[in-house]
């Protein structure tokens, strides 16, 4: 009996939770964010606003450690950083637009380090 209460408080759970999202978002961007989820398993509680705002937010240290270095190591200025952040941008653009993919790029790094180098990524200690 038990069992039955526990999934019976689940769909309350669940169906309160769509009735707010459903008022907060609307029908339709509701009905986004169900098809989203099912290709995806997140929790209920992860939103795509609160990924996309995670993502700009990594991208955004990301970018700042890239254009520090740019000063510390290579002397770069202003005029260098705007220059930098201008073919940057047109870089994650076409990602963007799917007019390329990491992969492309990772090939021209690899090409241009003489495909017997590797790429060092920060690893998880």
């Amino acid at each position: 009996m038990a069992k039955v209460d526990k999934e019976a408080a689940a769909r309350i759970a669940g169906m309160d939770y769509a009735f707010r999202r459903i008022k907060e978002i609307g029908v339709d961007a509701f009905e986004k964010e169900l098809q989203w989820r099912g290709g995806k398993n997140f929790s209920y509680t992860v939103t795509p606003q609160h990924i996309s705002k995670a993502v700009g937010e990594l991208y955004k240290h990301v970018r700042i450690g890239v254009l520090v270095c740019l000063i510390d190591e290579f002397d770069f200025g202003k005029e260098e950083l705007h220059r930098f952040n201008d073919r940057y941008n047109d870089k994650m653009d076409s990602i963007k637009r799917n007019y390329a993919v990491w992969g492309d790029y990772e090939s021209i790094l690899l090409e241009e380090l003489g495909n017997n180098e590797k790429i060092e990524y920060m690893e998880d200690d």
